[in-house]
């Protein structure tokens, strides 16, 4: 099974339009360049035309609303939350912490949670 990257949240919003695209076009790039075989899967409902776009990149797939997100989180390698605006505690971080899969954030996603690194 391949290295997964998730993200999970509405995906009409736009703090996670804003997310999705940031991972996918910024951060995505520099972990394909050292492990090329790395899949973004992109879980929410409601996906916007710029986030659907998204999907055209072979590593990168769109997967839209499910019933239930913790399949998706429980089988990735790492879940993702990288936030760079919005306010109150970010349940898909929480929801990532329940299914213990490794979480990766950015600042902005923890500031109303009490956590530590590791």
């Amino acid at each position: 099974m391949p290295e997964t990257v998730v993200i999970t949240g509405k995906m009409s919003y736009h703090a996670n339009i804003t997310m999705a695209v940031y991972l996918a076009e910024e951060i995505m790039p520099r972990v394909w360049a050292e492990r090329p075989g790395v899949q973004l899967e992109i879980v929410g409902k409601d996906p916007s035309p710029e986030v659907q776009n998204l999907g055209e990149h072979k590593n990168v797939s769109v997967i839209g609303g499910v019933p239930d997100l913790r399949p998706y989180i429980q089988k990735a390698t790492v879940a993702a939350a990288p936030i760079l605006y919005g306010v109150g505690i970010q349940n898909k971080v929480l929801e990532a912490m329940a299914c213990g899969t490794p979480v990766v954030v950015t600042p902005q996603a923890v500031s109303a949670i009490d956590v530590n690194d590791g």
